[in-house]
């Protein structure tokens, strides 16, 4: 007899989107693997949209709409839906952007390659909506500086140079195996977000879980379409310090030994820079993220210590697949100072 194929939980977040959120949603109808359902979470939007995508697809027969009351974060958001795909037996949970459209082939591409390789995580590959010759990101690098950066950005979309592991994926076109999220946990709650898919992911891979690439699983992005709604200095700030706290949160010691060096010498520079150059928000940001960071050492220590209990890769493992930092910060140093483009920070 044939094996049924796994059943997979799309989980959709819409907030304040309700446009790009039917864009998103006609894709996902068209995509030709069958044994699916969506969960669409409306997280507390304005001008009653969350019951207008009540009104508009819960008589789908594969939509279950869900309404937050208020605004409970990307990371918290998507728990919501992601604990009602369990409830009802999922195998896998896709989580994608309401700001994207997929691919017909999405789906089966991502499927195939978890259940081949048996992977924990599956990064897609993720391409700029607005210029499709280029690639959004193939999942996360990790920098030797804790940095979580997008793994091939800007890169020509037919990039066939990437290795097949990255050290994270990008939650806004990921799929994650139920096993491993009933063993590691989902979001954290506490990132409410930015950078909650990069703790996740290193929570899995710390704990033995593989990450891999589908390079044929392919969604489209628009890139910062949701972001730009909420990119005050709140978000810059907590932006900062969730980057680190999905470091501290997970990777090993004697890791972050090794590049406690390059890590005091980016901040060294990242201040000198902003100070020389008159970068004053960007400095205020920085400074104020890592206060932040400061403030939260031992809820730090108590979550690396939960993490950490149950590691199954070795330090040196982390060490090497992390990506040196320097190419990525010249670039950063030609865009900012000599290009004058505003950084993340302002």
């Amino acid at each position: 007899m044939k094996r049924e194929s796994p059943h997979v939980a799309i989980i959709i977040l819409n907030w304040n989107g309700l446009k790009d959120t039917k864009e998103c949603l006609e894709s996902v109808f068209k995509n030709h693997y069958s044994n699916y359902w969506v969960y669409l979470v409306d997280n507390g939007s304005e001008k009653g949209e969350g019951e207008q995508l009540k009104n508009a697809f819960a008589g789908e027969r594969s939509v279950t709409v869900i309404q937050n009351e208020h605004n409970l974060g990307f990371a918290e958001g998507n728990n919501v839906g992601i604990k009602a795909a369990l409830e009802k037996g999922a195998d896998y949970i896709f989580t994608l952007n309401n700001d994207t459209v997929v691919d017909p082939h999405f789906l089966n591409e991502a499927v195939e390659a978890a259940e081949t390789q048996q992977a924990g995580i599956v990064a897609t590959r993720m391409v700029n909506y607005y210029d499709r010759s280029k690639l959004d990101n193939t999942g996360h690098d990790l920098l030797s500086t804790g940095d979580t950066v997008p793994r091939g950005r800007n890169l020509p979309t037919p990039n066939s140079q990437l290795p097949t592991l990255p050290l994270g994926s990008c939650a806004g076109g990921a799929l994650y195996s139920v096993k491993m999220l009933k063993e590691i946990g989902l979001f954290d709650p506490e990132f409410f977000l930015n950078y909650e898919d990069s703790d996740l992911s290193l929570r899995g891979i710390i704990q033995g879980w593989k990450c891999i690439y589908s390079p044929k699983s392919i969604v489209y992005h628009k890139i910062n379409q949701s972001i730009k709604k909420v990119k005050d200095d709140v978000y810059r700030i907590r932006s900062q310090r969730n980057q680190l706290w999905a470091y501290l949160h997970n990777i090993p010691l004697p890791v972050i030994i090794l590049n406690l060096p390059w890590i005091i010498l980016r901040d060294l520079a990242v201040i000198l820079t902003a100070f020389l150059t008159l970068r004053w928000a960007a400095l205020r940001i920085f400074v104020l993220s890592r206060l932040e960071v400061i403030k939260t050492l031992p809820n730090i220590l108590k979550k690396r210590r939960k993490v950490l209990r149950h590691q199954q890769v070795s330090s040196l493992w982390i060490w090497r697949h992390q990506k040196n930092f320097v190419p990525t910060y010249l670039r950063y140093f030609w865009d900012i100072v000599v290009r004058r483009k505003n950084s993340v920070m302002e």
